[in-house]
């Protein structure tokens, strides 16, 4: 771990570097004293993203230019979608045709079912491949029936997130994207995916 001191010398050990996500630059009314630990906090490319009290909306706009692709649209999955979402990053889900989901009342993968979703903050489509760009400038997440999320290839993420806990790797390969993230067990990291 690089020592982490006043802000200036946060800034220059993690440009470009996805840093630790529970670790953040101290506020401007803080005075400066070293980071605090927050499990709301999120470091990319040198930029701070923290929790609801703390978006700065320079770094949201720069976050729009993201990509994510999360597999899966059960109750995780539509966790972690919100909360990419909230904090400005594009998201798109993929699901199966027939969702084994079991809360399907708080699980985007109901758009399946129902062509759409909506809860707390949240709006989702089915829709195909073709109307992913303009689903997300309506501010809806689309959601793909994609079982072998074949829509990689086309759509080009710079982030993927395996969110399906299936309990096994079901075709999530380290190549896939920049950063392949993966939720639950049967993952080796360095192998199958970078996180």
């Amino acid at each position: 771990r690089a020592k982490l001191g006043s802000y200036p010398r946060w800034k220059d050990r993690v440009e470009g570097q996805l840093c630790c996500p529970r670790l953040r630059p101290p506020r401007a009314e803080q005075g400066g004293s070293s980071p605090l630990p927050s499990f709301s906090s999120l470091h990319i490319g040198g930029l701070a993203f923290s929790g609801k009290h703390g978006y700065n909306i320079r770094a949201m706009r720069q976050l729009s230019h993201y990509l994510v692709l999360v597999k899966g649209a059960g109750d995780l999955a539509t966790g972690v979608i919100a909360r990419l979402s909230r904090s400005g990053f594009r998201v798109v889900a993929t699901e199966i045709p027939q969702p084994t989901v079991i809360r399907r009342t708080v699980a985007l993968a109901q758009a399946v079912y129902d062509c759409q979703f909506a809860g707390e903050e949240l709006r989702g489509r089915c829709v195909s491949p073709d109307q992913v760009d303009e689903t997300i400038r309506q501010g809806a997440i689309p959601v793909l029936v994609d079982p072998l999320a074949e829509s990689i290839g086309r759509l080009r993420p710079q982030v993927v997130v395996d969110a399906i806990v299936a309990k096994r790797n079901l075709g999530t390969r380290i190549t896939d994207a920049p950063l392949v993230i993966a939720l639950g067990p049967g993952f080796t990291v360095g192998v199958d995916c970078h996180v």
